[in-house]
C-alpha cells in the first residue's frame, strides 16, 4: 500500500472513531443512548432503523438528525431516547444520525421487512432483490386481452392483492440464472417480495382483509357532506344505534376504487368495525366500507377503501 492511500485510510478511520466519541459525549451529556443500525425508509419519506436484535423502530426526528442522502440498507450511527415505545413497529426520538456505510435491501433482517410490507407499510428501495431480473405485466407489453375481473394473487393476515383482470400467468418473473415463474407463485414460495412488483411498476389492488366477527353494519340516511367524512342518521330500525341521532363516518380509508359522489339525503350502508367515539357526534374511523342503497335498501355501489 502507498503511503498515500495509508494515509487516507487512517484519516478515514480517525474521522469515524471521532463521530463514535462524540456520540458516545453527546449521549452520556444529555441522558440519551446511541446505537449502530440499518435504516428502512418509506415512500412518504418517513424512517426507521432495525437491528436483529431490537426489530424496527420507527423514528421521530429533532436535533441534528437528518436522513438527507440515507437510504434503505445504509448503516448508521445513531443518538437516541434511552426508551423504545413497545409497539410494533417501535417508537423512538432520534437527535444525531451519521451515515457510516451504503448498503441494500439485503442488509436487512428480511423477516422484519415482510412483516412491515404485510402490515402496509410502502417501503422505498433504491435497488431490488438481487436475484431477479426483471418482472413484466405482458398485457401490457403484447396487448394480450384478459377477461375484466378481479384476480386474487396475494394475501397475508391483514390484506388480500388482486390483479385488476384475470392476468396471473401473464406477469412475469425472471431470475437472474435464466429461469421465469408468475408472480403469483415465486410470492407463494416466498422468491420476491411485494416490493419487487412496486419496483418493476406492476399494478395491483389492495384491499383489507374484513373478520366476520369484527364486523358491524347500519343503514342511515346522509345528513351532511364533508370532505374526508358524512354525517349519517341512522334509521330507526337500527336497535343498537336507536340513541344516536347521528354519527361522522370517515371517508379517508383505503380503496383503489374511486369512492362514489355522496349528496345530502342519500341512503346508505355503512360497513365499520364496531367501534364508535363517545365525541359529540359519535366517529366512526374505522371504516371498512360505504355503500350506497336504492329506496328498497340493496346496494348500488361498493366502495372500499383507497390507497
Amino acid at each position: 500500500m502507498s503511503k498515500k492511500k495509508f494515509l487516507i485510510s487512517f484519516f478515514i478511520v480517525l474521522g469515524i472513531i471521532a463521530v463514535i466519541l462524540c456520540a458516545t459525549y453527546f449521549a452520556l451529556m444529555h441522558n440519551k443512548m446511541f446505537t449502530v443500525a440499518r435504516i428502512i425508509k418509506t415512500e412518504t419519506d418517513s424512517y426507521l432503523w432495525v437491528t436483529e436484535e431490537q426489530g424496527p423502530t420507527a423514528i421521530t426526528q429533532k436535533g441534528l438528525c437528518d436522513f438527507d442522502g440515507i437510504d434503505t440498507g445504509d448503516k448508521v450511527l445513531l443518538v437516541c431516547e434511552n426508551m423504545i415505545l413497545e409497539s410494533y413497529p417501535g417508537q423512538n426520538t432520534v437527535y444525531y444520525c451519521k451515515k457510516l456505510e451504503d448498503g441494500t435491501r439485503n442488509d436487512l433482517p428480511q423477516t422484519h421487512l415482510k412483516s412491515l410490507e404485510e402490515m402496509g407499510w410502502k417501503i422505498s428501495y433504491t435497488d431490488t432483490n438481487d436475484v431477479i431480473e426483471s418482472i413484466v405485466d405482458k398485457t401490457k407489453n403484447s396487448d394480450i386481452a384478459t377477461a375484466e375481473a378481479l384476480e386474487k394473487f396475494y394475501e397475508n393476515a391483514i390484506y388480500d392483492y388482486y390483479f385488476s383482470s384475470i392476468k396471473s400467468e401473464y406477469i412475469i418473473v425472471t431470475f437472474k440464472d435464466g429461469t421465469t415463474t408468475t408472480a403469483k407463485e415465486a410470492l407463494a414460495k416466498g422468491q420476491i417480495s411485494l416490493s419487487d412488483l412496486d419496483y418493476f411498476n406492476i399494478d395491483y389492488i389492495k384491499e383489507p382483509k374484513v373478520k366476520e366477527k369484527e364486523e358491524h353494519s347500519f343503514n342511515g340516511k346522509v345528513l351532511e357532506v364533508g370532505e374526508n367524512a358524512i354525517l349519517v342518521k341512522p334509521n330507526e330500525d337500527e336497535i343498537t344505534l336507536k340513541s344516536e341521532n347521528e354519527i361522522s363516518v370517515a371517508l379517508d380509508f383505503e380503496s383503489n376504487i374511486p369512492l362514489p359522489t355522496f349528496n345530502v339525503g342519500d341512503d346508505v350502508r355503512v360497513i365499520y368495525n364496531g367501534q364508535i367515539t363517545k365525541s359529540i357526534p359519535p366517529q366512526i374511523n374505522g371504516v371498512f366500507a360505504v355503500y350506497l342503497l336504492d329506496d328498497n335498501g340493496n346496494i348500488l355501489s361498493p366502495t372500499p377503501k383507497n390507497n
